[in-house]
């Protein structure tokens, strides 16, 4: 799939490659998952392979961070902005192209999907599996809604990722967010599945609480990525 991108990029190759390869991924994903859930089931997984389980999600989490040292880009051009972009920040004509609308209501959106999936949490931890359900449901669709007004931000933006440095970090620093967040919404699509079949109990639901740590760690990436990419940079103009 990464191959794909890249031949899309640059040498034109059909969006249909990227389509095709992305559905493999997923559904070795839900194979994975499936496998999981069922060693899960049959008692396989003692207390001992739940702390291995959690010590490599935390390593997991901590790899993603260092995904965005992208922000050191931004910083860096936006702090020694060079000659080719006129030795300003954001370059001449692209102060006033971020849409401000969809950044504040996307960040509303993200802040109450991390109350409800809490809520959720919550909700399953005293056995009351119908409002824990809900409350993930709830959070799924603002996730969906979230990547929806990401996409209509993208088709109304002047900007293109081509354009300058200033947009070739916009698209990189909010695109690989935006990819994560998929990434997030599928793993919170799979627990509201396994919260509807009872697959998770009071006890037993380590599956949700990585779902939820995922949540709440692009929550804090899109602070800092509100924050510096559409309020900080702009007031450097």
């Amino acid at each position: 799939m990464f191959l794909s991108i890249i031949g899309y990029f640059h040498f034109k190759f059909h969006f249909n490659r990227i389509f095709i390869k992305l559905v493999l991924v997923i559904i070795r994903l839900v194979l994975w998952w499936n496998c999981l859930i069922l060693k899960y089931k049959g008692g396989i997984y003692t207390s001992l392979y739940e702390k291995f389980f959690r010590t490599a999600f935390i390593l997991f989490l901590v790899s993603e961070v260092m995904f965005f040292g992208f922000f050191w880009s931004f910083f860096h051009s936006c702090w020694a902005p060079t000659l080719f972009i006129g030795s300003c920040w954001p370059p001449i004509g692209f102060s006033n192209i971020v849409e401000d609308a969809y950044s504040l209501c996307k960040t509303v959106i993200l802040l109450s999907s991390a109350c409800t999936v809490t809520w959720a949490h919550k909700r399953l931890i005293s056995e009351d599996y119908r409002a824990a359900f809900y409350g993930l449901l709830t959070t799924c669709i603002l996730g969906f809604r979230f990547l929806f007004l990401q996409r209509k931000e993208y088709i109304s933006s002047l900007l293109r990722i081509n354009s300058t440095v200033f947009s070739t970090t916009f698209f990189l620093l909010t695109g690989f967010h935006g990819f994560h967040v998929t990434l997030g919404f599928l793993f919170l699509v799979v627990c509201l599945f396994r919260i509807k079949t009872f697959s998770f109990r009071r006890k037993f639901h380590q599956g949700l609480e990585f779902a939820i740590w995922y949540w709440h760690f692009v929550d804090v990436v899109w602070l800092g990525l509100y924050i510096s990419v559409y309020h900080y940079g702009r007031l450097l103009a």
